[in-house]
């Protein structure tokens, strides 16, 4: 599912020797799905700064746990210690410039005091428009934005050695502010698709729509409750699960009770999210734009996958493309209710016909991939 952008000059060079002690990753905020793809990844120490709402602390490998550092002390480790490899994230994340810069250049001055350039490297999933969020972050009129969003884009990609994209989406949303030569020479697009789930299995309800995700407004909560209620006027035998938690808790809460084929649940175990999945035909995940923020992925849909869900999201996914390509539902994220319970209808019929999205996943799932390219400078 890789494809080679470039990897020419530094790009090429292979880092296939270092050892666990001299690749870092560096996060600004550790989530749970990080947690779940580190025992597949290469091995790395692993720093980060904050924790994400969805953090879940069993899934800490207690042999090697994530070491969290302030921002002045992720700086002190890059700039003090030798690495071989060292992973930050990506430029798109517009909050975190000012840490980027300082942390790509301790890597840089490190390297001329051992006399021995570590590879600088990044995972890119960011499809937004960064010169919006930066615009309104610092007030600054649009055309100071841009020109700031190009520059910073442009120090922190020649920056690094590799650039993995996850969508290519991602890939033209940077092209608008780098050079193509600069960013070509050290990219390669791996289309962020999971490999199937080994979790238990379990036995498929094919009546049993699914949303898991934030209970907030930006990924469609208003949307998805809306087209419930106009598909249940011709699908009486569907059932829903809801699974989740955010600011919306309480109105999700009260409608659901009204409901009797509805499931709510807040926040459960990892291992009961699986199940969910597992056993429902069609996951949705209504995403919608929201300022300056827009879905790169959207991992529900990424999870969807991997335990066979029928997909109906929005255009706003990085991988609305290939959604549709392999017959998922994709619609505008202003579709009217009655719209949206058209295709969750018609991937609960389609649900029963195939085995779900589970044959059309590649073996290993590409972000693993990705990182095998990352840290190592070989395919995986």
């Amino acid at each position: 599912m890789s494809r080679a952008i470039g990897t020419t000059g530094a790009a090429a060079r292979s880092d296939a020797t270092a050892g666990p002690e001299r690749r870092v990753r560096v996060y600004a905020g550790l989530r749970t799905a990080h947690l779940e793809r580190f025992p597949a990844m290469v091995p790395a120490r692993v720093l980060y700064t904050s924790r994400r709402a969805d953090f879940d602390r069993s899934l800490v490998d207690p042999d090697h746990p994530p070491e969290r550092r302030g921002r002045l002390g992720v700086l002190r480790e890059l700039a003090g210690r030798r690495h071989d490899v060292v992973e930050v994230n990506e430029p798109a994340l517009v909050e975190r410039w000012p840490d980027l810069l300082a942390q790509v250049a301790a890597v840089r001055l490190q390297g001329l005091v051992t006399r021995r350039r570590p590879a600088v490297v990044a995972y890119a999933i960011g499809n937004a428009d960064p010169a919006l969020e930066a615009a309104a972050r610092w007030r600054l009129p649009a055309p100071v934005a841009r020109a700031v969003t190009a520059a910073v884009y442009r120090l922190l990609v020649r920056g690094t050695d590799r650039l993995a994209f996850g969508t290519a989406g991602a890939y033209e949303a940077y092209a608008r502010y780098v050079p193509e030569r600069h960013l070509a020479a050290r990219s390669r697009l791996f289309e962020a698709l999971p490999s199937p789930c080994d979790c238990p299995d379990a036995e498929r309800d094919p009546t049993r729509v699914a949303f898991v995700g934030s209970l907030v407004p930006r990924k469609g909560v208003a949307e998805t409750l809306a087209a419930w209620d106009a598909l249940r006027a011709r699908r009486p035998d569907a059932t829903f699960h809801v699974v989740g938690h955010g600011r919306l808790e309480d109105a999700v809460a009260a409608w659901a009770a009204a409901r009797p084929e509805v499931t709510f649940e807040v926040d459960p175990p990892r291992a009961r999210v699986h199940e969910v999945l597992r056993r429902s035909a069609v996951l949705v995940l209504l995403s919608q734009p929201h300022g300056h923020w827009r879905e790169q992925i959207g991992l529900p849909i990424l999870e969807g996958l991997s335990h066979g869900c029928e997909i109906v999201t929005t255009s706003e996914t990085g991988i609305a493309g290939w959604l549709a390509a392999h017959g998922h539902a994709v619609l505008p994220p202003d579709a009217p209710a009655e719209a949206v319970a058209d295709r969750i209808d018609e991937a609960l019929r389609r649900a029963r016909t195939r085995r779900g999205s589970l044959s059309d996943l590649p073996v290993t799932d590409q972000r693993i991939a990705a990182d095998r390219w990352l840290m190592t400078g070989a395919d995986a």
